[in-house]
């Protein structure tokens, strides 16, 4: 059923070409390694991210105007990596934005550094085949917050909500 859907798509659409085991969509490169398991990761989309240059932005005074709009890019960039594969840094990354027109050489740098760490340490995210029924699927959820972090003494937060092989129960992964 699902290569006709395919071929009757295919020539509703005709342009582009159709990729099969490997492709990138907007930055992100997913793979199907084999029916068991797909991948996805954005090692190359991570590494292009162009860092700003700061040491000659005052540590603590508003970046120029001339240079926010390569901040916005710098926050924007960093961002669609955390909403596709970069949980780790969506505190560090949600924090970095609220900065808007407010964001500073120090800014500058945090955002610079972020981008080195995730290129220095990749993430690749893993989909196995889970079974079936309901039964065989278990919901697991993280949280994370940082306490007082903004300069105003605002706290923020975040979570996600995972879907699991059910024998996460147990501790068995």
């Amino acid at each position: 059923h699902f290569n006709k859907v395919m071929s009757r798509l295919e020539s509703k659409l005709p342009f582009g070409e159709r990729k099969y085991s490997r492709f990138v969509y907007c930055g992100l490169q997913v793979e199907q390694v084999n029916k068991n398991l797909i991948t996805g990761d954005q090692y190359d989309y991570i590494d292009k991210l162009q860092p700003m240059a700061h040491k000659h932005l005052a540590v603590d005074k508003p970046i120029p105007a001339s240079e926010q709009t390569n901040f916005k890019g710098l926050c924007g960039g960093l961002g669609w990596a955390v909403i596709n594969t970069r949980l780790d840094y969506a505190v560090d990354v949600s924090y970095l934005a609220s900065k808007g027109l407010n964001a500073t050489g120090a800014g500058v740098a945090m955002g610079n550094k972020i981008m080195r760490a995730m290129s220095t340490h990749p993430v690749q995210l893993r989909f196995f085949k889970v079974g079936n029924a309901l039964a065989d699927w278990a919901t697991v959820t993280f949280h994370g917050a940082g306490w007082a972090t903004r300069p105003s003494l605002h706290s923020q937060a975040g979570g996600a909500i995972f879907a699991a092989e059910a024998s996460v129960r147990n501790g068995d992964k």
